[in-house]
């Protein structure tokens, strides 16, 4: 028998062949042509109308179709170092398919006029020729060139009828909150005023507004830490003098693009109680015990006291008295030369609290240049010249 294969035959194991590989559990041959690849564009949120300072988003979308991708890059998209306006990105977004992958670029116009953008992809996919249970996957590699719609950013300058006096040069949708802390202290206290500017574009807070907080305190400059979403900013107060106070609200003005308008954010009042600080508990107490008890000593019957030791007992114990008062911070030992008036603040032209006579006890709490805070035994406090003081 004749075992060697005709070349008659060689056509029906070739169709054989191929009528296996497309056999149930195989999918069909594709050509390359298939499904080609598109780019989109999109301006979030919409272009047609934006302002100078306004951060918007450029999205940009590949939609891959039937192919792979093995490799992308971005041209005709907006660059840094332009005088009319700042990129940052790109970044990733999710995208709603698994075939699709896109970029986003924030993007804040410096100058007002007609900004058009139109990205290209370029690149590499492969596409799948035929698959089979594994054992073969024919692919094929093709370059990637796509172009996206034409996106067109109109911006338009802030408009400066009706601007509030206290605008800031910061665009977009924001809300603020402010916190006083702690809400009750003593004179010479720092206390913190804090408040966040929430939204996209917050980094555009360079120089936060100062907070006046009103006669009475000393208030420090703000200090600022900003990211792209939030500017937060802390401001030290130090109240003068005793007293309930209801600080002013803290407000600060802004362009809402949404609108079209300015906008006032506002937080607060707030309210402050200051205090004295109250002496370590029952320190003078306990000090009066120690006297007591040198006294009842010398009063024992038999005890052979010295003339007038009773006299000189209740003298030692007020010269520990005084000793204890200083060393526990309430020591009224000084005196005043002069009628002088107590105010809430080191000047001149601070409110006057209340006159303080001549010779009237006081304790120094604190120093400003020539003033000196000093504290009255009735647990007033307040503000005169050191030169007042002997």
């Amino acid at each position: 028998m004749n075992h060697r294969l005709s070349i008659r035959r060689l056509p029906l194991l070739l169709a054989a062949a191929a009528a296996l590989l497309a056999a149930p559990g195989t999918a069909p041959a594709q050509t390359a042509e298939s499904a080609v690849p598109t780019l989109s564009a999109q301006a979030n949120p919409a272009a047609e109308r934006c302002f100078v300072g306004q951060v918007v988003h450029l999205d940009v979308t590949l939609s891959l179709g039937d192919a792979e991708l093995l490799n992308w890059n971005l041209l005709d998209i907006p660059e840094n170092g332009s005088d009319a306006y700042t990129v940052r990105g790109p970044v990733s977004v999710p995208q709603k398919y698994a075939n699709q992958v896109g970029v986003r670029y924030e993007i804040q116009f410096r100058k007002p006029g007609e900004y058009a953008f139109e990205p290209r992809a370029v690149g590499a996919i492969q596409k799948s020729l035929a698959r089979s249970t594994g054992f073969i996957r024919m692919v094929t590699q093709h370059p990637l060139d796509a172009r996206a719609g034409r996106v067109v950013f109109r911006v338009e300058a802030l408009p400066a009828d009706d601007r509030p006096d206290d605008a800031l040069e910061m665009v977009g949708t924001f809300t603020l909150a402010a916190t006083l802390s702690p809400a009750e202290c003593a004179p010479g206290d720092l206390v913190n005023l804090r408040w966040t500017l929430q939204g996209v574009g917050a980094d555009q807070l360079t120089e936060p507004p100062p907070y006046e907080p009103g006669e009475g305190f000393r208030a420090y400059p703000p200090r600022l830490e900003a990211s792209a979403t939030e500017a937060a900013v802390t401001q030290v107060i130090i109240p003068a003098a005793v007293g309930e106070y209801t600080l002013p609200a803290f407000s600060l003005s802004v362009f809402d693009p949404q609108t079209a308008t300015w906008k006032r954010h506002t937080a607060g009042p707030f309210a402050l109680r200051v205090t004295e600080r109250a002496p370590e508990p029952d320190a003078e107490a306990a000090v009066e015990a120690v006297v007591s008890d040198r006294l009842l000593a010398d009063a024992q019957p038999g005890a052979a006291a010295a003339p007038d030791a009773a006299a000189v007992s209740a003298e030692d114990g007020s010269g520990l008295l005084r000793w204890w008062r200083r060393r526990t911070g309430t020591a009224f030992d000084r005196t005043l030369g002069e009628n002088v008036p107590l105010r809430a603040a080191p000047a001149d032209t601070a409110q006057r609290l209340f006159e303080l006579p001549a010779a009237a006890p006081v304790q120094i709490r604190e120093s400003a240049g020539d003033w000196r805070r000093v504290l009255c035994p009735d647990g007033r406090s307040g503000w005169v010249p050191a030169a007042s003081i002997r």
